[in-house]
């Protein structure tokens, strides 16, 4: 829950921090709801000479300020267009990440390289103990 009143809180920050132009633009009912269920001395101090990808809030707050800009404040279709087309490229990129991060063909590879390891590694361990055996047998010879 904590959690929950602390992404409220960044989002709201972030849209006090823009003015009254942006918070005109957000629907009521938002603005409400995130009045009504942040933490009001968690509200972080927004720097508006730093980017918003470089200020210090969550990276859930990020994308939900994102969606608000897409869904109320973009001012042409043409940003808007703009914004889908980064939001789509980022969606494909994050895709591929996972794809190669839970590729079953690449689990399974690291997998093989780490039992190959064990098993040469096990073979040697026989080998080791085949010699001590038989260099105790012809010590006592």
């Amino acid at each position: 829950m904590e959690d929950a009143k602390l992404f409220y809180s960044e989002v709201l920050g972030v849209i006090l921090a823009l003015g009254n132009k942006y918070m005109d633009k957000t629907p009521p009912h938002i603005i409400k709801f995130l009045r009504k269920n942040c933490d009001y001395s968690k509200i972080p101090e927004i720097d508006g000479n730093i980017r918003l990808e470089d200020q210090n809030i969550s990276e859930d707050s990020k994308m939900f300020i994102m969606l608000l800009k897409f869904n109320y404040w973009c001012e042409s279709e043409d940003e808007r267009k703009e914004m889908y087309s980064l939001m789509k490229n980022n969606e494909i990129k994050h895709q591929k990440e996972l794809e190669e991060k839970y590729n079953i063909d690449n689990i399974f590879k690291k997998d093989n390289k780490e039992s190959k390891a064990m098993v040469k590694q096990e073979k040697n361990s026989l080998l080791d103990k085949i010699k001590t055996f038989l260099k105790k047998i012809f010590k006592k010879n």
